[in-house]
C-alpha cells in the first residue's frame, strides 16, 4: 500500500550555516549581518592605570563599608 522507506523520494536541501530553524521557516536563507564594534584605541587606558584606579575604588569601598558598619552598630546600640 505505502512505498518502502528506501523507495521514497525525499527532497534534501543544504543546511545554511548561521541561520536558525525559525529564520529558515520564515524564508530567510542568508545569515543576518552583524556589525561588531571595534574598540577605540585612543580611549583605552594603560593596564597599570586601571590597576591603580581599581585599588583606589576598593579603598573607597572599604572606607564606606567601615562607616556603614559603624552606623549600624550605633543604631543597634541605641535601640537596646
Amino acid at each position: 500500500m505505502y512505498p518502502r522507506l528506501s523507495e521514497r523520494l525525499t527532497e534534501t536541501r543544504p543546511t545554511p550555516t548561521g541561520v536558525t530553524y525559525a529564520q529558515v521557516t520564515q524564508g530567510q536563507t542568508e545569515p543576518p549581518q552583524t556589525n561588531v564594534p571595534q574598540p577605540h584605541t585612543k580611549n583605552m587606558t594603560h593596564p597599570a592605570n586601571d590597576l591603580t584606579e581599581l585599588k583606589q575604588m576598593l579603598k573607597n569601598l572599604l572606607d564606606q563599608m567601615g562607616t556603614l558598619i559603624n552606623l549600624i552598630t550605633a543604631l543597634i546600640s541605641k535601640n537596646n
